[in-house]
């Protein structure tokens, strides 16, 4: 298997990737090809793009319905109705995200702010949501997430992406992270979770182990093709399909 992307770059969602299925990772970055949009995904698409325009820009709630409208990626849908039903959560969730965000008394100091740094014989990269700087001078790096599936016990400080940019953060931009939220949009929740740089240990070694698996073309685990937003495209999952098919006949 030929590479066609960088084994020693890595980001949160090559990481990502490869640890839901190395298969998954081998489409994507090596095949270079996009994971095809659904609902779900042409949802986030459409509030990421919309809130980093209204960080660079600012305006009153009408403008970010405008910033809205221009952002909308009205692909993956399966109707025009649930296109509807789809922009219809957005804009509940933007107007939430609007007047919660009146309320708080920080600055915004990044948007889609990109960084990197170097790790041992690695180049991670990525792009940060949004840092702000509190009313008391502590730095907050924010993550959105539309918050489709409920995550009770999430943990900031166990969070990989977090941890990747808290780190990004003080390589580039010599920023010490006080605080990691991640913001839930779709039922306007926002954990947070005091930050030390020495709790950035895991995201060193998981960088290290996924990155070793990566260069050795490890192929050896397979993650769950029901839930792969490529199984209808990946010919490893339509192996299995045929093998649960040819099952399930056999003990007829």
């Amino acid at each position: 298997m030929s590479h066609c992307t960088n084994p020693l770059e890595l980001n949160y969602s090559k990481i990502m990737a490869y640890k839901k299925c190395p298969f998954l990772y081998s489409y994507i970055y090596l095949g270079k090809k996009y994971t095809p949009y659904s609902a779900k995904s042409s949802l986030g698409v459409s509030v990421h793009r919309t809130l980093a325009r209204y960080a660079r820009y600012g305006g009153d709630l009408s403008d970010l319905f405008v910033y809205y409208d221009e952002s909308w990626n009205n692909s993956g849908f399966a109707s025009p109705q649930e296109s509807m039903e789809f922009y219809n959560k957005g804009s509940r969730m933007l107007e939430d995200f609007w007047l919660d965000n009146q309320g708080k008394k920080s600055r915004i100091i990044f948007s889609e702010r990109t960084f990197e740094f170097k790790f041992e014989k690695w180049t991670v990269k990525g792009t940060i949501d949004r840092l702000d700087k509190n009313a008391d001078g502590a730095y907050e790096l924010i993550d959105y997430k539309i918050g489709f599936e409920e995550m009770p016990d999430f943990d900031p400080l166990k969070n990989l992406q977090l941890g990747i940019y808290a780190v990004g953060l003080k390589e580039n931009f010599n920023i010490d992270v006080n605080y990691l939220t991640c913001w839930f949009l779709m039922r306007s929740e926002r954990v947070t979770a005091a930050y030390d740089k020495s709790l950035s240990s895991f995201v060193f070694d998981e960088i290290r182990n996924i990155g070793e698996k990566i260069i050795n073309e490890d192929y050896s685990s397979k993650g769950d093709c029901q839930k792969c937003s490529i199984k209808k495209l990946c010919r490893h999952a339509e192996i299995e399909n045929r093998n649960q098919i040819a099952d399930s006949s056999e003990q007829k």
